[in-house]
């Protein structure tokens, strides 16, 4: 039976020992690596949508980031000006949007367990979902 990190062991006229002590040798320390992205902001600062903002003609922003800001969103309590109720609006990062299928089908989906998600669109070229406002507890 053949020690596959023999250096007898060929593949395409190469050993797989002289493979593998080149792919480790040519391995970047992982600063190296990920240093190749520029840093990115804080997640506060990212948005921070303006108290009294009319976002997409429609939502009026009263408070917010509210919770914890995530990788993906931020979150923003506001009017719906159209019903006067209150929603929560998540506004997603630049390069980031859930699967449209999955929002469509959640779209007036309704069930006493679930929040409501009642609208989405793009914002200055950003993905957002409004749902139906919570007060209180935690997920």
């Amino acid at each position: 039976m053949a020690n596959p990190v023999s250096d007898k062991t060929t593949v395409a006229g190469d050993t797989v020992t002289q493979r593998w002590q080149a792919e480790v040798t040519e391995r970047l320390p992982p600063q190296a690596v990920t240093g190749r992205f520029p840093p990115s902001p804080p997640p506060r600062m990212l948005t921070c949508l303006e108290t009294g903002l009319l976002m997409a003609e429609r939502y009026r922003v009263l408070t917010g980031p509210i919770g914890q800001t995530s990788g993906e969103a931020e979150v923003y309590r506001c009017r719906d000006e159209d019903s006067g109720e209150a929603v929560a609006v998540k506004l997603y990062r630049p390069t980031l949007m859930p699967n449209q299928a999955v929002i469509e089908g959640l779209t007036g989906l309704a069930h006493p367990h679930v929040v409501k998600l009642r609208d989405f669109g793009e914002y200055a070229g950003r993905f957002y979902e409004v749902s139906e406002f919570c007060e209180g507890g935690t997920l």
